[in-house]
């Protein structure tokens, strides 16, 4: 109820604003609050995002420079890069025609994704309402708050040289903010790695970094290996830089998803950091489900060929594709000085 109490008084405001931005005279761009960019936007530290449905997300930035997203995950670089760029360059083009005027304002009012902007203070330094695209879809329907105070007169915004809207930059998805990388280490960060082929156990291997080397362990025998081509093993380490799953698998039922990590896993990943914290990477093959054909045997593909699930860390079900995994994916033997590989 204070919602929409709240949302009708602002009607009401900007109704009456109308009235008396159109009925004098002089620059309207010079009189009220147009001035939407932020030259200093490493001041940023906070930003509240909230859209109409009643959904938020909270961004924060962190002392190593990163931002999180809700208090608990790492915000996806480009995102938030992005969203930085657009508080920097964002501009007016003009106000809201006479015609439109009555119409956004209405829609700013009762349909709007608020932002706010904080640069250390407890009061936000600038608040968006940002609307609609224009019907061009190279403007957006912006009004603009400073201090408390809202502009009596929305304007059509844009980003010189882009040509689109500016909505959709705006969003409080949690999962569409979240950093997607599941292995994101420099070598030097690892203490181990660990990948059990769950198929075929044969092939699987734990690798550890030691004082000056790697050793090599044979997961079904427990074998340590000393003769280890050291040359691969750093270029292994030097792999887990940069995976990164595609995206949150939000699509798929419960049922669907309780299916898939009750079935037999292909790969167990296991990455132990050398502070002692570990991330572990469960895999699962995709069905096909379309009945896309093999156009050499005719007959319906079983599985996915692009890509397979990932369960990361028991807690996010994700899907990623094929190449990303291929590239971390090494055999026992890959690792062990070629003088001493059986023939």
């Amino acid at each position: 109820m204070k919602r929409y109490r709240y949302l009708l008084l602002l009607v009401v405001l900007l109704l009456i604003a109308a009235y008396l931005y159109f009925s004098r005279t002089g620059s309207t761009l010079k009189s009220e609050y147009s001035d939407f960019a932020i030259e200093d936007t490493a001041s940023i530290d906070k930003i509240f995002i909230s859209d109409y449905e009643g959904q938020n997300a909270l961004l924060e930035r962190q002392e190593d420079k990163t931002w999180t997203i809700n208090q608990k995950h790492k915000v996806r670089k480009d995102a938030i890069e992005l969203l930085l760029k657009t508080f920097n360059r964002i501009s007016v083009r003009e106000p809201v025609s006479k015609s439109k005027f009555e119409t956004v304002v209405k829609e700013l009012a009762v349909k709007s994704t608020k932002v706010e902007i904080y640069t250390g203070g407890k009061k936000p330094y600038k608040v968006y309402y940002v609307g609609h695209a224009t019907k061009t879809h190279y403007g957006t329907n912006m009004l603009l708050e400073i201090g408390g105070k809202k502009s009596s007169v929305p304007y059509i915004t844009h980003v010189p040289g882009f040509f689109g809207y500016l909505s959709t930059r705006f969003f409080t998805d949690e999962n569409l903010w979240r950093d997607r990388a599941i292995f994101e280490l420099k070598a030097d960060q690892i203490a181990s790695i660990e990948i059990r082929f769950l198929e075929k156990p044969v092939n699987s291997f734990r690798l550890e970094r030691t004082e000056n080397s790697f050793a090599l362990i044979d997961i079904n025998t427990m074998e340590k290996t000393s003769d280890v081509n050291q040359v691969v093993a750093q270029d292994f380490f030097n792999k887990f830089k940069s995976v990164h799953f595609e995206f949150i698998d939000v699509e798929s039922s419960e049922e669907t998803i309780d299916s898939v990590i009750s079935s037999p896993a292909l790969h167990q990943i296991i990455v132990e950091k050398t502070t002692g914290e570990k991330t572990e990477l469960y895999t699962y093959y995709k069905p096909v489900t379309d009945g896309t054909l093999n156009p050499v045997t005719g007959e319906p593909y079983k599985y996915n060929l692009d890509r397979l699930y990932g369960w990361v860390n028991k807690e996010d079900f994700v899907l990623m594709q094929w190449p990303t995994l291929d590239q971390i994916l090494a055999y026992r033997q890959d690792f062990i000085a070629r003088e001493n590989v059986e023939n």
